[in-house]
């Protein structure tokens, strides 16, 4: 015989055993494994007591027991009660998706928040509150605990500046020239400038990088001559967009590598 209790929140269990002679109390899961066991060592005239204290309980069905003449059973009713603690918010992880400036006003819309490994469930573990933005930067995201979860804890999301893309590649003698795709007025307006990079390697590794500013007329122009490579090989070339907002700088992700072979 065993006493049934379900758990529908993440609960904290502490227990008082006591008894004569030797006892056991066994917590089991819905499958009636054995999760935690307490023992007390008295004699048949002196009584011994043991506890088990805060251990956590995931939502869900468990079963207690006392260990009897080599059985779980009980010989007489006992009275069991779960005490709910809610666990604290504050240093949890919290990871919040980036955005991509498209010249609206946008929010956090994907929040991931973790507690001692355990990812949370919005709406019941945790609201989200966050400031909207629209141009490229950083925006405080707070995140308050709530059921058993209490406390906040802060976070922020980023907009990133629009990717480009490379519209042309030419070859050139030991080098070639790269052009870009120019971005809309708005879009020129959350970009500081731009990184060209270039590799033998399609997976990029060992990449040169050159950073061109907005304002350089090969900014304005949108174009990139790179010169002293090697002759006769072929380059894998990549474009970012990037932004200072803030003391920080933000970039957009590098766009689709193409290939260009370089002449001898």
């Amino acid at each position: 015989h065993y006493y049934k209790i379900n758990v529908a929140k993440k609960s904290s269990l502490d227990i008082v055993l006591a008894g004569y002679g030797t006892t056991l109390l066994g917590i089991h899961d819905s499958n009636q494994n054995l999760l935690h066991v307490i023992q007390t060592n008295g004699t048949s005239t002196d009584p011994d007591s043991a506890s088990l204290r805060t251990k956590v309980l995931q939502p869900g069905t468990y079963y207690i027991g006392v260990l009897c003449n080599d059985s779980w059973a009980f010989s007489k009713p006992y009275q069991f009660s779960v005490k709910y603690t809610p666990q604290s918010i504050a240093g949890a992880s919290v990871s919040v998706k980036s955005k991509t400036y498209n010249g609206k006003t946008q929010k956090a819309s994907s929040v991931t928040v973790k507690v001692g490994g355990q990812t949370l469930k919005a709406g019941r573990d945790y609201t989200v509150s966050c400031k909207a933005g629209k141009n490229v930067g950083s925006y405080k995201v707070t995140v308050k605990g709530k059921g058993s979860y209490t406390g906040t804890e802060t976070a922020t999301f980023k907009i990133n500046p629009k990717a480009t893309s490379v519209k042309k590649l030419k070859k050139a003698k030991k080098g070639f020239t790269v052009a870009w795709k120019k971005p809309s007025k708005a879009a020129l307006k959350q970009t500081t400038g731009y990184q060209v990079r270039w590799s033998l390697k399609k997976s990029m590794k060992g990449a040169k990088t050159k950073t061109v500013k907005a304002t350089t007329s090969a900014g304005r122009k949108c174009t990139l001559k790179v010169s002293k490579l090697k002759g006769g090989k072929k380059y894998y070339v990549q474009v970012r967009a990037y932004k200072k907002a803030g003391g920080k700088t933000y970039y957009s992700s590098w766009s689709k590598a193409k290939a260009v072979k370089t002449k001898k």
